[in-house]
């Protein structure tokens, strides 16, 4: 039977993300879609009659662009190689949301681009290989995040 202690230490490891610079290039372009996304939901909640009488409507649309915001911070706007990083370390409980958006995001975009590659197998191997990347990592996470409920010898 595992103490609470070592319990403690199994959910902070669990809550903690190493990704490599290409990884967190193909979340970088999930998250600048999602950032335009909620920009737009913004823009609508302007439109809506009497959109600047109603600051409530803001808030959801802006508190999203800030979590997706947190995470580009984060992973940095560029390549971290530059700044001579090659992984980056992320706090899935400060980052989760961001990230499976941006995951979902490119997962979708990759499968669309699938499709629309026809001959083009240069094209088509370097997004099946990226795709790979990103449904390992949304494995991982969802494994990760999954595995941090005690059992009950663990209660």
């Amino acid at each position: 039977m595992s103490s609470p202690n070592e319990y403690q230490g199994q959910a902070e490891m669990s809550n903690r993300l190493l990704i490599s610079d290409a990884v967190a290039q193909l979340i970088r372009d999930g998250l600048r879609g999602q950032i335009a996304t909620t920009s737009q939901w913004v823009t609508h909640a302007e439109s809506l009659s009497g959109g600047r009488e109603h600051p409530e409507r803001f808030q959801a649309p802006l508190a999203d662009q800030d979590a997706l915001r947190a995470l580009m911070e984060k992973l940095g706007w560029k390549k971290a190689s530059d700044r001579g990083r090659e992984y980056i370390e992320i706090d899935l409980r400060a980052h989760l949301w961001a990230l499976l958006e941006a995951l979902q995001d490119q997962i979708t975009s990759h499968i669309d681009q699938l499709r629309d590659c026809g001959d083009d197998t240069k094209r088509e191997a370097k997004l099946k290989a990226a795709l790979t990347e990103l449904t390992a990592l949304s494995l991982t996470v969802l494994l990760k995040t999954t595995s941090q409920r005690p059992t009950a010898d663990q209660a």
